[in-house]
């Protein structure tokens, strides 16, 4: 009994191995690398949840999503208290279009990790893409009371809340955002065209410049900044047009 004991740890140290192994070739986008690992686990393990689960999503990324979802399911029916394996199945729904049946998935993840910040995340751009917009405000506000250096949660809250005419509120988040990243040059576009909507307009132009100063490509920066000129000598009488043609 001792040695077989022994025998089992050293196996599974191997195993334990060959799976971190596996999460960095899948971490670096090496699917195919990846997946040859796996597959030589499942003849170890054939029933081992990590690396079903692990393979699911290798076969996802290489759009095999069926084949994914049929492995994942297969690791939940295995281990039903993983919540990353709910998530998982959630993801590839949400691909699939099938977006009440991944909020069924982000929900049950949640129940058993109330705190799983990837969970409410892509359970309330879900919301958003159902136009569910309250729940999905709902679930990046509970995102950020659970992690207030979310600078993705406060962007996309910012979004939305943007796409419903509260640019007042939307500017904050996006304030959030640049706070926590200064070099988010979307979030000063965005933050930009807010500040241009609420006819703030030199704390547009000061954005806009910050976004040409880090991106001279974005020829969106230069059209809001133009846009904003126009507006500045229609509105308030000060004449911006060889400005607004510069742009």
């Amino acid at each position: 009994y001792f040695w077989d004991m022994i025998f089992m740890n050293i196996e599974s140290k191997k195993f334990n191995k060959l799976l971190n192994n596996a999460r960095v070739y899948f971490s670096k986008s090496q699917f195919f690398e990846a997946k040859e690992i796996c597959n030589s686990m499942i003849k170890i393990q054939p029933n081992n949840p990590d690396a079903l689960h692990l393979l699911g999503l290798i076969e996802f990324k290489l759009e095999n999503g069926n084949k994914g979802l049929e492995l994942i399911n297969k690791a939940i029916n295995i281990n039903l208290e993983n919540p990353i394996f709910f998530l998982s199945k959630g993801t590839i729904l949400k691909s699939f279009g099938k977006y009440s049946e991944a909020i069924n998935n982000y929900d049950l993840a949640i129940e058993i990790k109330p705190d799983f910040q990837e969970a409410y995340f892509n359970r309330a751009i879900t919301y958003y893409k159902m136009s569910e917009m309250n729940k999905s405000y709902n679930d990046f506000c509970t995102l950020i009371k659970i992690n207030p250096k979310s600078s993705e949660a406060y962007f996309e809250r910012g979004n939305l809340l943007s796409i419903n005419n509260r640019d007042s509120d939307a500017i904050l988040d996006y304030s959030n955002v640049i706070s926590l990243n200064p070099k988010n040059t979307l979030a000063y576009y965005r933050r930009a065209n807010s500040f241009r909507r609420i006819k703030n307009f030199n704390e547009a132009i000061k954005d806009y410049d910050e976004v040409i100063s880090q991106n001279p490509k974005m020829s969106e920066a230069y059209c809001g900044r133009g846009l904003t000129n126009i507006a500045i000598t229609k509105l308030l009488k000060i004449n911006k047009y060889n400005e607004a043609l510069s742009d």
